[in-house]
This record gives structure tokens, C-alpha cells and sequence, in this order.
């Protein structure tokens, strides 16, 4: 697909750790589409996983290093911080996982819907219902969407999906949400909707390689962390 002429005012945020040589490939897949300014955390990958961030670099890509790992959360702000201080100029921010889930073709479509949309948080939606998505998932977010839809009146189909983008005028929002691992996506739904800022939905397609083998989610402990949000902030909701 041509690039369309407003993709080089995106800028695509990437929180990673421990990536393999297939972020290198996926960077080149989003250069396809326009994407040229690219922004990768490194939130505390071991000694090894360096030349592979060194590659990045030399791909154009603008690469943070955290000393340790700080989780998705964190990587993420450190993203927006980073973004904030350097971009004077951009449409919209679209973040999206290293593992290689998110096509580059949804980027485009989300990023898109964005631009059009400047105020919202827009959201790549999965389908779990396919029949090569990992039961884990197929569990996990069924859950997660249920128990949100009851506290906060807005049914989500995947609460946990990291492909999302917006506009500069959301990014201080963002950057206030608490939270350091993967439970910070979630505060962000709750901020938005208590916030008022229109959440858009966009279906994409569910990649999934070796069963979700790369993976950083820690299935009980990160389940837990998000059950837990979700229910400590629905005493302030209400």
C-alpha cells in the first residue's frame, strides 16, 4: 500500500524487551507503510539484546535504554517523555507490542482512524473467538472484558490489545496514569472513560506465533495486578 502522506507526522512507539531479529524485520514492514519516525524502549534487556537495538538505531529508529527492567507501563511514559521533548509536531502516537502481533497494515488502519479522530483513544481490537488464539487468552480477556463491562459500563472485546493510538492533546493524560507493567493499559481505559475521552474501536487481525511464546504477560501475577485496578478504582467510579 502507497504511504499516505500524512503517516511521516505518526510516530509509532515501541516498548520491547528481549526482542529478537523479527522487531528488525517488523520496523522495515512499518517503513513499508510511511512510518519513518520510530521510537523503540529498551526496557532493560540483558547484554545480548544489544546488537539488535543497535540495529535499530542504525534503521533510524530513536532507541531509549532502560538500566532494568521497569515493565510495559513504564517503557511506555518513557516513550511519551521522550516523544514530548523532542516532537514539537505530530498527528498521533499509535504504540504497538514487538512480538509482532499488531500487522503493519492494522498500524496504518488505526493510525488513520486517529488522525481523524484527534481527541480519542482509538483502540486495535482482537477477535478471540479464532480458533488459533491460545486458551490463556481466549480466557483471560473474556474475563477482563466482563468484569469491566459490569464496574464501568463499556464493553470492550480486548482490554489488554497494544495497539492504540492518539493525538497530542491525550498524551498528558497519559503520561499521568499510574501504574509500571501491564496493568498501566487498563488504567488508561479507566482514565479515559472517567475522563470523558471518547474510546473508538477498529477490528484487527490476531497474530499468533508459537502460541504467544514471546510474551512477557505473567498469566497469574499480571491477572491479578489488573483484576485488582479494576476493582480499586470502580469504589471511585461509582
Amino acid at each position: 500500500m502507497p504511504a499516505h502522506p500524512l503517516d511521516h507526522e505518526t510516530i509509532i512507539l515501541i516498548p520491547s524487551l528481549e526482542p529478537t531479529e523479527k522487531l528488525i524485520h517488523y520496523v522495515d514492514e512499518l517503513k513499508e507503510y510511511g512510518f519513518y519516525r520510530i521510537v523503540v524502549v529498551d526496557d532493560g534487556s540483558p547484554e545480548p539484546y544489544r546488537l539488535i537495538f543497535e540495529r535499530l538505531r542504525e534503521q533510524g529508529c530513536a532507541v531509549i535504554h532502560h538500566a532494568e527492567n521497569m515493565g510495559k507501563g513504564a517503557a511506555l511514559k518513557s516513550g511519551m517523555h521522550y516523544i514530548r521533548a523532542n516532537y514539537p509536531s505530530y498527528s498521533c502516537v499509535v504504540t504497538v507490542d514487538s512480538d509482532g502481533q499488531h500487522a503493519a497494515e492494522d498500524v496504518y488502519q488505526v493510525a488513520r482512524v486517529a488522525k481523524r479522530q484527534a481527541g480519542a483513544l482509538v483502540l486495535g481490537i482482537r477477535d478471540f473467538r479464532q480458533p488459533h488464539v491460545p486458551i490463556k487468552s481466549w480466557i483471560g480477556n473474556r474475563i477482563s472484558s466482563a468484569v469491566f463491562a459490569l464496574l464501568y459500563g463499556r464493553y470492550l472485546q480486548d482490554t489488554q490489545t497494544g495497539l492504540r493510538a492518539f493525538g497530542p492533546q491525550v498524551l498528558p493524560l497519559m503520561l499521568q496514569v499510574p501504574g509500571d507493567r501491564f496493568e498501566y493499559e487498563l488504567q488508561v481505559l479507566i482514565a479515559c472513560i472517567r475522563s470523558g475521552i471518547p474510546i473508538v474501536t477498529l477490528p484487527i487481525r490476531v497474530i499468533y506465533e508459537n502460541g504467544n511464546a514471546g510474551t512477557h504477560f505473567k498469566p497469574i501475577r499480571d491477572s491479578l495486578s489488573i483484576m485488582k485496578v479494576m476493582l480499586s478504582h470502580s469504589v471511585r467510579f461509582w
